[in-house]
């Protein structure tokens, strides 16, 4: 009867912390950097600061052409969501890339097929629209 109880305390025990854990992994903030690989999501603003912070960063919209062409911003490539797998070698590996669409939906997607492609970029997903030059 003890060896049950002292098992169920230590599961509780071990639940417990995982989960906190875990949450505590999870939460990303613009202080700190993401291991490698790690898909992040950024709010517009925090998408705006991080473009004034990071001049080398490759931003990837891959929303249709015509939802490109009746509004841009400078500095982004056009990569249509539909295309990325044929068109995966034209991102660099020696940039972190933040990915943008209309809603954040296929930039998710976008996300999700680039990072087992390329496992040592970071990636950020604006989850929304727009940013801003």
């Amino acid at each position: 009867m003890k060896n049950i109880f002292i098992v169920k305390l230590c599961l509780f025990i071990l639940f417990s912390f995982t989960g906190q854990g875990f949450a505590m992994e999870t939460e990303t903030t613009m202080n700190t950097a993401p291991a490698s690989g790690e898909i992040i999501l950024l709010t517009a603003e925090q998408a705006n600061d991080y473009r004034k912070a990071k001049k080398d960063i490759y931003v990837l919209d891959v929303r249709t052409q015509s939802e490109h062409d009746q509004e841009k911003f400078e500095g982004s490539n056009l990569i249509p969501l539909e295309s990325l797998k044929d068109r995966i070698a034209e991102i660099p590996k020696d940039k972190e890339i933040l990915v943008h669409c209309r809603s954040g939906n296929r930039a998710k997607q976008a996300a999700e097929i680039i990072a087992p492609r390329l496992p040592n970029t970071k990636i950020y997903v604006l989850n929304g629209f727009p940013i801003y030059p």
